[in-house]
């Protein structure tokens, strides 16, 4: 309830409604330069900001102290809503009720060029404690939101909302973007902003299936000890999106999530996750110049379940007694570029992107040579023994025509093999008489790999680990 203000009379000895008195209230509490009001613990802050709308744009300022409030506040076009004081120092307490701070318009008529800025928002019941919807050019700054039994900061069917130093603690998922294909969201920018010790994930954008959630952007932004993943990004439609200089530590399934498309990860950090560091599970994402470590990862530091996207100058630390070959759950994507310093035969290759001008579809596994009639950028087979030609393992399915991925260095799991002569662990390998099939280079042969396993069966059918090398003579 209010805080009745209507208990003594006034000087005259009339005693005033309680809308009389707000009103006197908003013109005596009017700040004393520009159009605003302030407004006391205790103090109605929705009629503050009614009284304020009527006049236009301005700023309704709230005392240091705690405000209790039962009721939704909901900010009109051109109003900010801002405390006084520190970081936590102007407390909007809900007590558990199912209120927020609202900014919402309708479809067609966006509520624009609002703020909210040094407040510490907490114990709201609703499903989000800060809630933007058909929203416009929205500036949240300096802003705690704490201690919700459903989400920190939802934003929905808006776009040009700037976010800066935002910190959600121990809500359910702490900053979440929601879309579908009638929920368009769009440049949204996040500025060292944290959420942390959530139930559920710290940062949540969600396309909704559809290209509808666009121009996403964190930078320097943390996510710890979320009880599900630091980002999330999931809905697979494509975002243009990304992250730059994020942390994502101690939380209880993967560092980061990327089940949506065109997301960029630069210079972006996962430690002591519990699953997996960096998880790319859709296409045309780019991982660049980040880092996972830590040994208490359960699965991968990096993890390409789609086979696509790019993997290019990172680094993993797994710590001196975890396996190299468990950094990545995908050793033969093509994506895997130069992992950087903790690279290994697992996890360092170069590859080239080639036209398939064999005159059939190539299959994964299969030894490519240079088609010598065309530019250079094009492969086929061959059915010579030690072909000078070769250039390495194909590492997709390519149609006659098409332009695909080509190993030249780095470890293999793939490579079809020929074990007529014995193979044995060391043996150098060049191509066989047959098609897309490599041997046991006898000399005089060029090889290109080397076995690093044992083959010796009659038969075309092996599939072995290998390290393709620069070819060389035997």
């Amino acid at each position: 309830m209010d805080t009745k203000v209507n208990n003594l009379p006034e000087k005259d000895g009339r005693y005033l409604s309680d809308e009389r008195r707000t009103r006197k209230t908003a013109r005596t509490n009017r700040a004393p330069t520009g159009k605003g009001i302030l407004v006391n613990p205790g103090e109605n802050i929705q009629k503050a900001i009614d009284a304020v709308e009527k006049d236009g744009d301005g700023v309704v300022s709230l005392v240091t102290g705690t405000h209790s409030v039962d009721y939704n506040i909901t900010l009109p076009q051109g109003l900010t809503l801002k405390g006084a004081g520190s970081q936590g120092a102007t407390i909007i307490d809900f007590s558990n009720g199912a209120y927020s701070i609202k900014i919402q318009g309708i479809v067609g008529n966006n509520v624009l060029n609002c703020s909210i800025q040094d407040l510490l928002i907490k114990r709201s019941t609703a499903d989000a404690a800060i809630d933007l919807q058909y929203a416009q050019q929205v500036r949240v700054i300096n802003v705690v939101i704490s201690s919700c039994t459903k989400d920190g900061f939802r934003i929905r069917n808006s776009g040009a909302i700037d976010c800066e130093r935002i910190l959600v603690d121990s809500c359910r998922d702490g900053i979440i973007i929601n879309g579908s294909s009638s929920d368009d969201v769009f440049a949204v920018r996040f500025y060292s902003c944290t959420s942390q010790n959530n139930s559920q994930n710290g940062f949540y954008v969600n396309t909704g299936g559809a290209d509808a959630v666009q121009n996403i952007w964190f930078f320097g932004c943390r996510a710890g000890d979320n009880t599900k993943t630091g980002f999330a990004f999931a809905g697979g439609a494509e975002l243009n999106s990304g992250l730059i200089n994020c942390e994502a530590v101690d939380n209880s399934i993967h560092g980061f999530s990327l089940a949506a498309e065109d997301i960029s990860v630069i210079g972006c950090n996962a430690k002591n996750n519990t699953q997996v560091g960096f998880l790319n599970n859709d296409s045309d994402n780019r991982i660049i110049g980040c880092s996972s470590e830590g040994s208490g990862i359960r699965d991968y530091h990096i993890a390409l379940q789609s086979n696509a996207g790019q993997l290019i100058g990172n680094n993993t630390r797994p710590g001196a007694t975890q396996d190299p070959s468990t950094e990545l759950s995908d050793p033969d994507s093509y994506s895997n570029i130069d992992l950087g310093e903790n690279g290994t035969w697992t996890t360092q290759k170069t590859v080239l992107r080639m036209k398939n001008n064999s005159g059939g579809e190539r299959s994964e596994g299969e030894t490519a040579v240079w088609d010598t009639s065309t530019s250079g950028n094009q492969f086929t087979t061959t059915t010579t023994q030690g072909d000078d030609k070769v250039v390495g393992m194909i590492m997709e399915t390519i149609a006659n025509g098409q332009w695909g991925y080509i190993l030249v260095l780095g470890k293999t799991t793939k490579l079809k093999v020929n074990g007529t002569t014995d193979i044995a662990a060391g043996d150098l390998l060049g191509t066989f008489t047959s098609a897309g099939i490599a041997m046991k280079a006898a000399a005089g042969d060029m090889a290109f790999a080397m076995s690093l396993e044992a083959y010796a069966t009659d038969d075309s059918n092996g599939v072995i680990n290998a390290l393709l090398i620069s070819p060389r003579k035997v």
